[in-house]
């Protein structure tokens, strides 16, 4: 670290205050407009868009002094002083706000993204809060902060370094991201089903739009299907306090402890409750707060819940998500308010009988692991990056310059993205591709049609990260890059080979390597996602290609609505497909769109909005 440049932030950077009170007044903020940064916004490296107040534009045009440029760097001028956000290109021209110092740089030699990083730091953190003013809240103001220390290596170092790091951050923000939008699509699931009731009826059609019979409940105040039964949640959860726990009686270890907070509040060695289970914190500010653990955990000031299965639970926690207002209420107590497991235990439901249960528990199991995982993961990333923090800025590690190259012509683009991870889903794609024709090459119904239906229900039912771009064309959903690549690459390997024979129906033929694909089939499809693939080969093998069509075009329209955030009912799939596809889809009589939707609900082939939308 010899060679580094120490300096502090001022010296690189210009600082200035937010807009004082009498510059912007409370009654000035408006429901929509321009977004002004708060102190309560700001997190690591990031900002919050929740709750965020806005401004018209022309108080934003009377303030734009404080406009924020992509590459600018936004503090809290009191509170939790160590945190900033980094405004991205697509966040630049939101309004520094009120309690808050901008800061730009301003110097040729310092990376800014380097800047946050090297703010970010423990060390930096640490000094923030030991040099702030304050007795009862840490303040800090212009002069503090720009004698924060700063040290710096040369400009190709500092895009090494904050290449390294900023990937670790983008595959976080993609997994959070991708798991999001699983928690919406699982949300929009359970409300369908569940609180509009239009859960698939014996004839695979929406209940309640379909005028199945409904009955007034006098308990719930509305009406709910026929021969369903209301019974308070404490019938079939087990609904207990946890046992309290201070930090001083904790053991090292990394189990989290979840107490009365919003998030957990420290760690311990054993847990006491197992992963999948719901927490309502107990007492507080934050009393009736509702959580979901896909971990272990020590449940301390908290009430715990949970269903003799994990779908059990996870259906109980999609409908208390509805109710988070009403636990919130019922929290007693002025001084130190509470909320006891008997006031979870009375609230009413609907008991959900078996058969839907048994309908829905794939699906909301299925978008329940992916998350855990993109949990896990990213618990290893950030472990990774706050290892590697330290030691690149104290130039204890050193990552060679000459890899930043490559990564910086990358900046702008997604970890999806990314060649290598490009060249991995290419792969993927070929090995499966041979897997299919390897089962069904030899049938009669196997022509080129119906493989590429195959080709896009494996990726999509099986939720395989193969991100192809499938445009809406007369046969269905159809990728023409992806298969002449694949095509080219099958005979290339010499597994299999397309074949325009007169009067030949099978579109493919076995090569002399026909089974060399199987020495790839282990690292490229795992347990889950091969016994998904077969049951569709299974499903699909001796089916005509007209009925593949039909159920692949379907069940990308009615994904595509998914992605969109709708619930479709069977008419708007329908209609979206026969005047929003293809003319050719007319050839194909109505009736039969929604049977094979029936078809489809039976044998469970149902999107869940994975993958991209149609292109047009």
């Amino acid at each position: 670290m010899s060679d580094w440049t120490k300096t502090t932030l001022g010296e690189i950077s210009k600082i200035i205050t937010g807009p004082f009170g009498s510059q912007l007044h409370s009654y000035e903020y408006v429901d929509s407009g321009t977004p002004v940064i708060m102190p309560q916004n700001i997190g690591d490296r990031t900002f919050s868009t929740g709750k965020i107040a806005y401004i018209n534009d022309e108080t934003a045009g009377r303030l734009r002094r404080y406009v924020t440029i992509e590459n600018d760097i936004v503090y809290s001028r009191r509170g939790d002083i160590e945190k900033h956000a980094f405004i991205t290109k697509e966040q630049a021209g939101l309004i520094c706000g009120t309690g808050c110092f901008r800061v730009r740089v301003e110097s040729d030699n310092v990376y800014p993204l380097f800047l946050s990083l090297y703010l970010n730091r423990p060390e930096t953190k640490l000094w923030l809060v030991q040099h702030a003013v304050g007795s009862n809240m840490p303040n800090l103001n212009i002069g503090i902060l720009a004698n924060v220390p700063i040290a710096y290596p040369n400009m190709p170092s500092q895009r090494a370094i904050s290449s390294v790091l900023s990937n670790i951050d983008r595959k976080i923000a993609l997994n959070n991201t991708i798991s999001t939008e699983l928690e919406s699509t699982a949300c929009l699931l359970y409300d369908y089903w569940f609180t509009q009731f239009d859960f698939p009826d014996a004839n695979g059609k929406p209940y309640k739009s379909s005028s199945g019979e409904m009955v007034w409940n006098e308990q719930l105040k509305r009406e709910i299907p026929k021969g369903w039964e209301v019974k308070p949640l404490g019938d079939f959860l087990d609904i207990l306090r946890g046992s309290i726990i201070t930090q001083a009686e904790t053991q090292p270890g990394k189990v989290k402890v979840v107490a009365a907070g919003v998030k957990f509040s420290y760690f311990h060695s054993t847990p006491n409750r197992q992963r999948n289970i719901i927490t309502v914190s107990s007492s507080g500010a934050n009393a009736g707060y509702l959580n979901f653990w896909r971990e272990e955990i020590y449940a301390s000031d908290c009430i715990t819940v949970r269903g003799k299965e994990d779908i059990d639970t996870l259906l109980a926690y999609q409908y208390l998500k509805g109710m988070q207002n009403i636990l919130i209420r019922k929290k007693t107590g002025s001084a130190q308010p509470h909320v006891y497991p008997h006031d979870i235990e009375g609230i009413k439901i609907c008991e959900i009988p078996t058969n839907l249960v048994e309908k829905v528990q794939p699906f909301l199991l299925g978008i329940n692991e992916q998350i855990a995982v993109n949990e896990r993961q990213n618990e290893e990333f950030t472990s990774l990056r706050d290892f590697l923090l330290p030691l690149l800025m104290n130039g204890q590690v050193t990552v060679s310059a000459t890899n930043a190259v490559a990564s910086e012509a990358d900046a702008d683009v997604t970890i999806v993205e990314d060649k290598q991870d490009k060249r991995a889903a290419v792969f993927k794609r070929l090995v499966l591709s041979a897997y299919i024709l390897d089962n069904i090459c030899d049938e009669p119904t196997a022509g080129r049609l119906k493989f590429e239906k195959l080709l896009y229900l494996s990726e999509h039912c099986a939720r395989l990260p193969l991100h192809s771009q499938f445009q809406r064309a007369a046969a269905g959903p159809y990728d023409s890059k992806a298969l002449y690549g694949i095509e080219s690459q099958l005979k290339k390997q010499k597994w299999f080979m397309r074949q325009n024979k007169k009067g030949e129906s099978r579109a493919y033929v076995r090569l002399v390597n026909s089974k060399g694909y199987e020495q790839y089939l282990g690292s490229n499809l795992d347990v889950e996602e091969k016994s998904v693939i077969d049951r569709l080969l299974k499903l699909f093998k001796t089916i005509r290609t007209t009925q593949c069509e039909i159920v692949a075009t379907l069940y990308s329209a009615w994904n595509d609505f998914i992605i969109d955030g709708i619930q479709p009912s069977d008419e708007q799939i329908v209609d979206e497909v026969l005047t929003n596809w293809h003319e050719s889809k007319e050839r194909i009589e109505r009736d039969r769109w929604f049977a094979a939707l029936g078809w489809m609900r039976e044998n469970d082939i149902v999107p869940i909005g994975y993958g991209a939308h149609t292109k047009q």
